[in-house]
């Protein structure tokens, strides 16, 4: 769902999660007419503006939908609407640029098994449709949704592939991360960690990768975020 990821977006990990991003693109809005008013019902506020990315709303209620349909990472702390918020903001910004290259289409099967996933995180079909249409989402928008997430994923995997470590960089890493590696508060060999450590690598090189291109995408779109906490 483009709007879905623009609005309920997905990254990565980032949501894009080593490359198992969240958190996508071309996709029917799947929450409800955007507007950049508040709505309301009497005197409560229903839904507000967060923020707009070169021209595409997020909604509150994308937030709230982004942490129900699990289309955002597992998120804690002191605010986590602010945190999720930041990701439909860079999810945004990626979206722009998968839909600028074109990446494979995703298999129906496993547009399948990313919708069936979102669908085990609730008790009942009933539940699940109920938190849908409290969203004005459908399956077709959910399946697009999930479709485009796909898509910036396989989009990510290429662009930002690495290549196999040198022992030495293995042997420094290991050094400079040692708590990372250590149980009960010893540090395991190298030798018995060895792929552990060229894993946590690659993904920080992966990381760091990605955190410089969305740095670059911000400065080239006019991002405007109003979010403010303990208002929403």
């Amino acid at each position: 769902m483009r709007r879905v990821v623009r609005r309920v977006i997905a990254l990565w990990t980032v949501a894009w999660c080593a490359a198992g991003v969240p958190f996508v693109p071309e996709a029917p809005a799947v929450l409800g007419a955007r507007t950049q008013q508040p709505r309301t019902r009497g005197e409560e506020v229903i839904d507000r503006m967060l923020a707009v990315v070169a021209g595409d709303l997020i909604m509150m209620s994308d937030v709230a939908a982004a942490v129900e349909f699990g289309l955002v990472p597992q998120t804690a702390g002191p605010d986590v609407n602010r945190t999720v918020l930041s990701q439909l903001i860079d999810r945004s910004l990626m979206l722009a640029e998968v839909d600028r290259y074109a990446p494979p289409e995703p298999s129906r099967d496993a547009v399948d098994r990313e919708f069936a996933s979102v669908r085990e995180r609730f008790a009942s079909a009933e539940s699940f449709q109920e938190a849908l249409a409290r969203y004005g989402v459908d399956d077709a928008s959910l399946r697009a949704t999930l479709r485009a997430n796909l898509r910036l994923r396989a989009y990510l995997a290429q662009r930002f592939s690495t290549v196999p470590p040198l022992d030495g960089e293995i042997a420094e890493y290991y050094r400079r991360h040692l708590d990372r590696f250590s149980r009960g508060g010893q540090p395991r060999p190298l030798d018995e960690v060895r792929a552990d450590v060229i894993q946590a690598l690659e993904l920080d090189r992966r990381q760091t990768m990605v955190d410089d291109w969305l740095a670059a995408l911000r400065r080239r779109v006019t991002i405007t975020d109003v979010y403010t906490p303990g208002l929403h």
